[in-house]
C-alpha cells in the first residue's frame, strides 16, 4: 500500500516532517474524526495544527487508518418511519393537536393523503393546511406550542412511545460497508434524544436537523444533503425516506433515492407516489436495506 496516494485519493493535503505525515482534511476534518473515534483508531491528532499524523515506519497504525476511512457509499437516512417507527407519536400528536383547537378529528388516512401530494414534509404544514381548508383561524404559534408539549417537552411525552426499526446491530452491519449519516426534519433536542435512547447516535455524521437548515430549507429543498456531501468523503450516495418529500429531495440532490415503506403506511399507493418520484426502489422495510443493496451494487459492477 502506498499511503500518500490513498490518501491523496481523499483530497488530503499531506506535509512530511520528520518521518511523520501531517494529514490535512479542511471541511472533512469532523468526518474523519468521527471515523476515528468510531473505529477507535490509534491515530493521533494536532487540535492546533487540525491535521491527524501518522508516523512513516509504523505500517500497521497507517493501513489501518487508511482502511478505515476509504472511499466508500454513503447511506442518508431520514429518521421518521425510516430508522424509528412513530407509529404512536406524531400522527397520534397531528390528530390530538387537529381535536384540540376544532373539535374535529382527523384520521391517519386524511393525513397520509395530504403527505402523498408533497410539500408537506412537517405536521405543522398539514395541520395548517387541515385548518385553513376547514376554515379554523389557528395561531401558528399556538398550535406548535400545543403540538410540541405533547410530542416531548424536553423530557418526556409521545416520544416515548416510539420503536426502533433499524436496530444497533443491523446498523453494526451496515457499517461494515457503508458510512451512514442521518437527515431528517426533527428538531435537534428531540433527534438526538432518541438516537441515544437506541444507543445508535455514534454511528451516524454528521446529522442533519432542522435547524441546520432552516425553516425556509425543508425538505423537498436539498439543502440538508448538500450540508452532507460537504461534510463527508463518499463514491455513491443513497437517501433513504419514507415521503415524496424525500424523494424528490433525493432526485433533485442527484442522489440514489430509496424508498421506504413506514409502518404507518404500506400501502401500494405511497408506493407507486415514491417511485414516480424518482426512487430506484421502495422497500417494505429498512431492514431490507442491507440485502437489496448488496444484491444492487453486485448487478451494477
Amino acid at each position: 500500500m502506498n499511503i500518500k496516494e490513498e490518501l491523496e485519493k481523499l483530497n488530503a493535503k499531506i506535509i512530511e516532517n520528520n518521518n511523520k505525515l501531517e494529514i490535512y482534511f479542511d471541511k472533512k476534518t469532523d468526518f474523519i474524526k468521527h471515523k476515528v473515534e468510531l473505529y477507535h483508531l490509534h491515530t493521533e491528532y494536532d487540535e492546533k495544527k487540525g491535521c491527524f499524523i501518522l508516523n512513516e515506519h509504523n505500517l500497521k497504525e497507517a493501513q489501518d487508518f487508511i482502511s478505515k476511512i476509504s472511499i466508500r457509499p454513503l447511506i442518508i437516512f431520514d429518521m421518521d418511519g425510516v430508522l424509528i417507527d412513530t407509529t404512536n407519536s406524531f400522527s397520534v400528536v397531528t390528530m390530538m393537536t387537529y381535536n384540540h383547537f376544532t373539535g374535529r378529528d382527523l384520521s391517519r388516512e386524511e393525513i397520509n393523503t395530504i403527505k402523498y401530494q408533497g410539500g408537506f414534509n412537517s405536521d405543522f404544514d398539514i395541520l395548517m393546511h387541515k385548518f385553513k381548508e376547514q376554515g379554523f383561524n389557528v395561531n401558528f404559534e399556538e398550535m406548535a406550542k400545543y403540538y410540541l408539549n405533547l410530542y416531548f417537552d424536553g423530557e418526556s411525552g409521545l416520544i416515548d412511545e416510539e420503536k426502533i426499526i433499524l436496530t444497533e446491530e443491523h446498523v453494526k452491519e451496515l457499517i461494515k460497508n457503508y458510512n451512514l449519516a442521518v437527515f431528517t426534519g426533527r428538531d435537534t433536542q428531540s433527534a438526538m434524544h432518541t438516537l441515544k435512547v437506541w444507543n445508535i447516535t455514534k454511528y451516524f455524521y454528521p446529522i442533519i436537523t432542522f435547524e441546520c437548515v432552516g425553516w425556509d430549507n425543508q425538505k423537498p429543498d436539498t439543502k440538508g444533503v448538500e450540508l452532507i456531501k460537504e461534510k463527508s468523503i463518499a463514491d455513491e450516495i443513497y437517501y433513504l425516506g419514507d415521503t415524496v418529500d424525500d424523494a424528490s429531495c433525493a432526485r433533485n440532490a442527484k442522489v440514489k433515492g430509496i424508498g421506504v415503506l413506514p409502518p404507518r403506511d404500506k400501502s401500494d399507493k405511497l408506493k407507486q407516489r415514491l417511485l414516480e418520484e424518482g426512487d430506484i426502489t421502495v422497500l417494505n422495510t429498512t431492514i431490507d436495506l442491507a440485502k437489496f443493496l448488496q444484491e444492487y451494487r453486485r448487478i451494477k459492477l
